[in-house]
C-alpha cells in the first residue's frame, strides 16, 4: 500500500509539472510581429508630409537575435525605422537567423 501511495504521488507530481510546462509554452501573449511593432509606438510624432497607408520593411536577424533592417518601401521613413528597429532583440525562435523577412506595417489614419 505504501508503494502504491509513493507511485501515485510521484505520478501526480510529474503530471502537474507537465501540465504547467504546457501552459507556459502555449501562453504566448505577443508574437514576433507584435513585438517588432511595439518598438514603433511613437510614430504620431513624425513630421512627414504625407503618411503612407502601408510600408514594407525587409529585415534579417543576426546570430544574437537582433533585428537588422535592410530596406523599407518609404524613403522618408527609412532612417526612422532603422533607428527604432536596428539591434533590437526579439525573443522568438520561430525566425531563422540570416534569412530575409518582410513585415508589412499598416498605419491607421484617424
Amino acid at each position: 500500500m505504501k508503494m502504491f501511495k509513493n507511485v501515485l504521488t510521484a505520478f501526480s507530481f510529474i503530471l502537474i509539472l507537465a501540465s504547467t510546462n504546457n501552459l507556459s509554452a502555449i501562453h504566448n501573449p505577443m508574437d514576433w510581429k507584435s513585438e517588432i511593432l511595439s518598438y514603433l509606438g511613437d510614430f504620431e510624432k513624425l513630421n512627414i508630409r504625407e503618411m503612407p497607408n502601408k510600408i514594407l520593411v525587409d529585415f534579417i536577424l543576426n546570430e544574437t537575435g537582433e533585428i537588422m533592417v535592410l530596406s523599407t518601401s518609404h524613403s522618408e521613413l527609412d532612417q526612422w525605422l532603422k533607428s527604432k528597429l536596428n539591434y533590437k532583440k526579439i525573443g522568438f525562435n520561430e525566425l531563422e537567423t540570416m534569412q530575409k523577412y518582410t513585415l508589412p506595417i499598416v498605419f491607421n489614419k484617424i
